[in-house]
């Protein structure tokens, strides 16, 4: 079977203003190098990384490994994996994209038919992860109380999974074409793609799909966007691009009764939106557009009000990505600076911006529910416990300051990984303790913990 290259980030776009309330699903518009030097797992065995595709910065003083206090510079305003440059020219790629997607298709039918006669392993029964915790056990760490979902077998083994593509492929461009008629209800025309760079698919660093309703993007870490043309229809659009954005609400607060959200002169309920954008969502999961292990959750985590350059507001509405099955999430939280060398934590999310009340005008999808992983690991019985994972990140935090943990989560976390030269190596999403902390000067700090290798990743708000 020709290996499918599945490993970037997706970010993906819903609604178009052809996603209104009385279209049907079918036909809703959503607001429209390449070597490697190891494998994922050899390099797992390495640590240290630092976001290396920096925009600005700015210094501020943070822990380093050994528990000591640093100065470090930290990048804001980019994300590691993210290309939204303007100025790039494109170019016609110069295969047949409607070979490369026949090609892609047949890869996909063997994939699914291989999937389908493989024999399901034993459930695990996987211990209990809170026995002999103790939260006054550790001198720097303060903890009041904790509440998660644990692993168990109820819904079937836990699986980390991985990424070895290192470039654009065929699969990339299927997704692209099945995004981009679910999305808009139109045929995928695949002479209106284009190549941000190099004159095939895998020298690419972004597949471009144009046309006179949507703008569809798909860069080489698997993030996906798409959006429709009461936005920019030439260029790709994204929340910085604005004249201000403010957090208005977080999960649980606009599930009350009498929450309003106002676009333009229309006032409405929180609910009438929610159950809009619920549809679109479902319809999604239920799809196959997704890969078979993610899912995107249904309920939003934040809302944040945003003010487009002309002046124009909306709401950008943030959703987690979940396990399809057991549910268990994935760590969403954006970082700004990572303290391994060679890899570096890297939240999964979703976006979808509404100047609307009924339609969808921008969407992003990560690499989760973009690529499909190209092998998978059973994770041991005996996995890190609460107990040591908390161990690991006093033993890593200065002894002498107190660190309030706020929040404690067991679910999935996607490792990002880098050669020598920061060249993109791979994505693996695996199972991981991570907890909010604040420091003693009001900072906050994100630790996460890999259950398996019990590998610590610090990350910085």
């Amino acid at each position: 079977m020709k290996r499918m290259l599945i490993f970037m980030l997706l970010l993906a776009c819903i609604g178009f203003t052809g996603c209104k309330k009385d279209k049907t699903p079918e036909k809703e518009i959503f607001s429209e190098t390449v070597t490697r030097t190891e494998t994922i797992s050899e390099m797992i065995s390495e640590t240290e990384t630092e976001n290396f595709s920096e925009t600005e910065t700015e210094t501020e003083t943070k822990i380093s490994d050994s528990g000591k206090t640093i100065t470090t510079t930290e990048t804001t305003g980019t994300e590691i994996g993210t290309i939204t440059t303007e100025t790039e020219t494109t170019t016609e790629i110069s295969l047949n994209a409607e070979n490369i997607l026949q090609a892609a298709e047949l890869d996909e039918e063997e994939r699914k038919a291989i999937e389908a006669v493989q024999q399901t392993e034993p459930p695990i029964y996987y211990k209990n992860p809170t026995q002999n915790f103790e939260e006054d056990s550790y001198s720097n760490l303060h903890i009041e109380g904790y509440g998660f979902s644990l692993f168990n077998s109820s819904a079937g083994n836990i699986y980390q999974n991985f990424y070895e593509t290192t470039n654009l492929s065929g699969a990339d461009l299927l997704f692209m074409k099945n995004a981009v008629e679910s999305f808009s209800g139109s045929a995928f025309n695949s002479e209106q793609v284009k190549s941000s760079t190099g004159q095939t698919i895998e020298e690419s660093e972004k597949l471009i799909y144009q046309n006179e309703l949507i703008y569809a993007e798909m860069d080489k870490f698997g993030n996906f966007y798409i959006q429709n043309q009461t936005l920019q229809n030439n260029s790709l659009w994204t929340p910085e691009e604005n004249q201000g954005i403010s957090l208005i609400a977080k999960q649980g607060y606009f599930y009350s009764d009498d929450y309003l959200l106002t676009f333009g002169n229309q006032t409405v309920e929180f609910q009438e939106v929610d159950e809009f954008l619920k549809n679109d969502i479902r319809r999604l999961n239920e799809s196959e557009l997704f890969p078979e292990s993610y899912e995107m959750m249904e309920s939003p985590e934040k809302i944040e009000e945003i003010e487009l350059k002309d002046g124009r507001k909306g709401y950008l509405f943030t959703f987690s990505v979940g396990t399809r099955i057991s549910h268990y999430l994935i760590d969403n939280r954006k970082r700004s600076r990572y303290e391994n060398e060679n890899r570096a934590v890297n939240g999964q999310y979703v976006q979808m911006l509404m100047l609307s009340s009924d339609s969808v005008d921008y969407c992003y999808f990560p690499p989760m529910l973009t690529r499909k992983f190209d092998y998978q690991q059973m994770l041991p019985k005996d996995y890190c416990s609460l107990a040591e994972a908390c161990q690991i990140i006093s033993e890593h935090l200065p002894s002498e300051q107190v660190f309030d943990v706020e929040d404690i989560q067991l679910g999935f976390g996607t490792i990002f990984f880098y050669d020598e030269n920061h060249q993109f190596q791979g994505i693996a999403c695996v199972p991981m303790w991570y907890m909010d902390l604040l420091s003693p000067d009001g900072g906050r700090i994100f630790a996460n913990v890999d259950v398996n290798t019990k590998e610590l990743y610090f990350g910085y708000e």
